[in-house]
């Protein structure tokens, strides 16, 4: 039974001292008059902390600390900070219990035990006192206690040994017995009591004496004298013993000599054998062996010995060591062997290590090694060892134990394994993972968490997590987190959204979670935070809103109905011109099917519909009638698709009804009218193509009269230069004749003349070659663009022939044209209607794109998209073309400028120049004030016309 410890005399001395402490420094700071004992209460303050043992001063009004040393924070394992003003139950209940105790009976030591659990998990066992005293009228009080774990754990190994003693003690055959210095009988076994045949209550009244018949007093109280007083135990002797009921036998004994702790004699102790009939002594003792060797087989642990040479001698056959058998290390190749003679698996320095501490002959424990076996996975050995010495001290070998722990190695590194995975896990989560004790302070953060804030970890372990850089930004967030803390370190799960500060300061949204880890015994021993930054997921879903808001706005600004169903076929949504049209409320239609509010033949065809876009989902036209709120029955068109999922299975169908009754009665009346129309509408279709060539061709014209106008402007420089320099070359011609004819020619005239007349040719050649080109450009030109001639042409060539006799119509502007076209690329095709659909292009840009723009840009390019086709892109940075009539710039007769002299038709030639002359399409692109892109992908072979 264990027993608290009572205050030791001294103690009382210093718990006075320590209580009249506690007061005047409570009092302190609020006594001014106090401050001249200062140097008293320091001196107290390190009486206080160097104790050995806990000290609490509590508040008898709330049990709450105020004062501690600093034994008591390092055994609780806190701070002084933290341990003030906390509550006593807070550290362990028994410490609450005990105080209400103290403070009941004032003046009284009340002893308390209690085991308590510090941060780490380590548990300290405390055993002390508490007391209230008064001190200056007013009551303090006092917790001391002693750390006994130590103490507690010894006396719990001393009682295992003392059972484990005793089991043995009571379990061996042999007899045993103690007695006092002066040989009264103490402690003996069983076998001792059946031996001499008294109770034990009758033993104890006996010395060894009286069961000793006296003739054999001398002879053993000689031994005792010579051999167990002198060395400790005496030689195995024999001599002989008298029963209860009177019989005499003979018995062999052993004793030996009990000392204390100051080695001195306590008492003597004895193994007794009846030794009546030798024959039975000896099969009793081969039993007794057979036992132990039994026991010995059966433990978890072996047994071994080695001689002074360290060679195995003996080694009890456990189960590990028929497991070495099988797996390939049988017991005789151990017996006569030194261990490092064995397949074990050491470095060179751990066997030196081991070595040198068999050699100085000294006791080891737990020495782990590694057993290489034949078939099957090593084994791992943990070994404890006693040196062993004759009776004259000389070295005579080992004796110890061994025991298989490769379970539990393996655990160990399914342990490091599993702590590694964890860590891995832990570090490399895409969310904020932390630990926190039960306060909230931070114990780890993983690296998410910390990269997400830039902080470093070491600047929050150890901070309360509400004073972190996550929460610091809001002290309502701040105040809501500990209050978390606090439900959560009682068990409860705690579940919100909050907000954390990233690098840049910008809040960001965060689903938070403080969950509480349990141990095996369900007691909460750390708190786990978790975080995910939702602000993507927020901007989602309110741009999801938004959009929906703007889908129902859009829907509901249709004036036709419209509808969508879910897969089975019922309503799940629609404008409201659709519940208009029916006369019914949203709640009334929502769920139902067709069956609900048509005619059953008419819901059977719609349901029939329906089940085709569930099994073929693609678009589907048909009319129909339907017959609305009114009863009114309407001719009406059903546009319907069926809308699928990301894995593209159907998810339902959406509808448009077009209401057509009105264009079916216009259609019927134009039916009555259209057989008296047709003769009139083809005299004037004949008159309208016929005027629509008319003025195809007056474009044309007009677009080659632009061109003859332009080059003839190009031509009037070179060859006004040309006719210039002619006249100048005369005139210097005229001069050199006269002064020939007159005779005053010399030297310097025929060289300044020569001089003149060779810059005028260089003059001359150079002007009549541009007039020439441009001649040559011109009526190439001319000749495409009055011709659907064919010809193998290069396709960079064509348009800079093109572009030179259009530069006049840039001689006034800035604006410019910049050409990209890879040279090499050929065209079999129509060069004419190319050049004619570039020069109405760029008319078109001129004349509309660059109105009221200063300087304007003009890309032409051009690229192979396979071997049988070419890509042409024609963009300028004008004005661009309203998105209202972008659709309709290819219509012929279609202008902004009419009135202005702008005829429609520019754009609608290109058009048809590149669809059915050169066989390619077009396609329009136009931003406002971006300017606007002609895309022209044209067969590299035109087709035959």
């Amino acid at each position: 039974m264990k027993k608290h410890s009572e205050p030791s005399e001294d103690w009382d001395v210093l718990r006075e001292k320590i209580i009249g402490l506690g007061e005047r420094s409570v009092r302190k700071s609020y006594y001014p008059e106090l401050l001249h004992r200062y140097a008293e209460l320091n001196r107290f303050r390190q009486l206080l902390d160097q104790s050995s043992e806990l000290i609490l001063v509590f508040d008898v009004t709330n049990l709450r600390v105020v004062d501690a040393n600093d034994t008591a924070c390092e055994i609780l394992g806190r701070d002084r900070k933290n341990l003030l003003e906390t509550d006593l139950s807070e550290l362990h209940s028994v410490f609450g219990e005990t105080v209400l105790k103290a403070i009941a009976e004032p003046g009284h030591s009340i002893p308390v035990r209690a085991e308590v659990t510090r941060p780490d998990d380590t548990v300290r066992t405390l055993d002390g006192w508490a007391k209230v005293v008064t001190t200056d009228d007013q009551p303090t009080g006092m917790l001391v206690a002693r750390d006994i774990s130590e103490r507690v754990r010894a006396e719990e190994a001393l009682q295992q040994s003392e059972i484990k003693y005793r089991h043995l003690y009571e379990s061996m055959r042999d007899a045993f017995s103690s007695c006092s210095m002066a040989g009264y009988l103490q402690e003996f076994n069983h076998a001792f009591q059946a031996m001499v045949g008294y109770s034990a209550e009758e033993l104890r009244q006996l010395s060894y004496r009286d069961l000793t018949p006296e003739k054999w007093h001398a002879f053993e109280a000689s031994i005792i004298e010579k051999q167990v007083l002198g060395l400790g135990y005496s030689d195995v002797y024999e001599k002989e013993y008298r029963r209860k009921d009177g019989t005499v036998f003979p018995v062999e004994l052993r004793t030996f000599l009990l000392r204390d702790a100051a080695n001195r004699p306590t008492g003597m102790w004895a193994i007794v054998r009846d030794i009546t009939e030798r024959k039975e002594a000896g099969k009793a003792l081969q039993a007794s062996e057979t036992r132990f060797r039994d026991l010995s087989a059966m433990a978890s642990d072996w047994f071994w010995e080695q001689d002074d040479q360290f060679r195995f001698t003996y080694i009890s056959v456990t189960e590990t060591m028929s497991t070495l058998a099988q797996l390939g290390v049988s017991y005789t190749e151990l017996l006569g062997k030194a261990r490092w003679e064995l397949p074990i698996n050491l470095t060179p320095a751990q066997w030196a290590a081991h070595r040198a501490l068999l050699e100085a002959h000294q006791p080891f424990r737990d020495f782990e090694y590694q057993m290489r076996v034949k078939s099957s996975a090593d084994r791992w050995f943990n070994i404890n060892g006693k040196p062993l010495f004759d009776d004259a001290g000389r070295f005579i070998g080992y004796r110890g134990t061994g025991r298989d722990i490769t379970d539990r190695k393996q655990v160990e590194a399914a342990l490091r394994e599993s702590e590694r995975l964890f860590r891995a896990v832990f570090e490399q989560a895409p969310h904020f993972i932390g630990i926190l004790d039960l306060e909230g302070n931070v114990l780890k953060v993983n690296v998410t968490a910390t990269d997400f804030a830039r902080i470093r970890p070491e600047d929050v372990y150890g901070k309360p997590f509400w004073e972190t850089p996550w929460w610091q930004h809001s002290q309502e967030e701040q105040e809501r987190l500990r209050n978390a803390i606090r439900r959560v370190a009682q068990g409860e799960l705690i579940h919100f959204e909050t907000t954390h500060p990233a690098q840049g300061g910008e809040l960001h949204a965060v689903d938070f979670t403080l969950k509480p880890v349990r141990d095996e015994t369900g007691k909460v021993v750390v708190l786990v935070p978790e975080g995910r930054d939702i602000t993507e997921r927020k901007r989602a879903e309110a741009q999801l809103r938004e959009n929906s808001n703007f889908l129902n706005t859009l829907l509901n600004a249709i004036p036709v109905p419209v509808f969508y169903k879910d897969a089975v076929g019922r309503y799940i949504g629609f404008n409201e011109a659709f519940t208009e049209f029916y006369g019914k409320k949203r709640q009334e239609l929502v769920g139902k099917s067709v069956f609900d509010l048509a005619p059953k033949e008419l819901a059977e065809i719609y349901h029939a519909k329906d089940l085709e876009v569930f099994q073929h989902p693609v678009p589907q036209v048909y009319e129909s009638r339907v017959i609305d709120a009114r009863g009114v029955a309407h001719d009406v068109v059903f546009h319907r698709a069926a809308f699928v999922d990301s894995n593209h299975h159907v998810r339902g169908l959406i509808g448009v009804i077009l209401d057509i009754t009105d264009r079916k009665r216009v259609e019927e009346e134009l039916q009555r009218h259209r057989e008296h129309l047709e003769e009139l509408v083809a005299e004037r279709t004949a008159e309208l193509r016929q005027a629509m060539a008319q003025l195809v061709q007056t474009e044309k014209l007009a677009a080659l009269g632009s061109l003859v106008a332009g080059v003839a402007h190009e031509l009037n420089t070179p060859l006004g230069n040309a006719r210039v320099v002619a006249g100048s070359l005369g005139e210097h011609l005229r001069e050199f004749a006269a002064a020939v004819e007159s005779g005053t020619l010399r030297r310097s005239h025929l060289d300044a003349f020569l001089g003149r007349s060779q810059e005028a040719v260089d003059l001359l050649e150079r002007n009549t070659a541009r007039a020439a080109d441009l001649i040559g450009h011109f009526k190439q030109v001319a000749v495409d663009q009055t011709s659907a001639r064919r010809r193998r042409f290069d396709l960079r060539q064509t348009v800079e022939e093109l572009l030179l006799t259009l530069q006049p119509q840039f001689k006034h502007t800035a604006h410019r044209v910049e050409l990209d076209i890879p040279p090499g690329i050929e065209l079999d095709s129509y060069p004419g209607p190319l050049e004619q659909v570039f020069a109405n292009l760029i008319d078109n840009s001129l004349t509309h794109g660059f109105a009221g723009v200063e300087t304007g840009r003009i890309q032409l390019q051009a690229q192979v998209v396979d071997p049988t086709r070419v890509a042409l892109r024609y963009a300028d940075d004008g004005t661009g073309i309203p998105t209202a009539i972008l659709n309709r710039i290819f219509e012929p007769f279609f202008t902004t400028r009419l009135g202005q002299g702008g005829s429609g038709l520019g754009l609608y030639i290109v058009y048809n120049l590149v669809t059915a002359m050169l066989g390619g399409t077009i396609q329009a692109q136009s931003w406002p004030g971006q300017g606007t892109t002609f895309t022209l992908v044209l067969p590299r072979t035109a087709p035959d016309h």
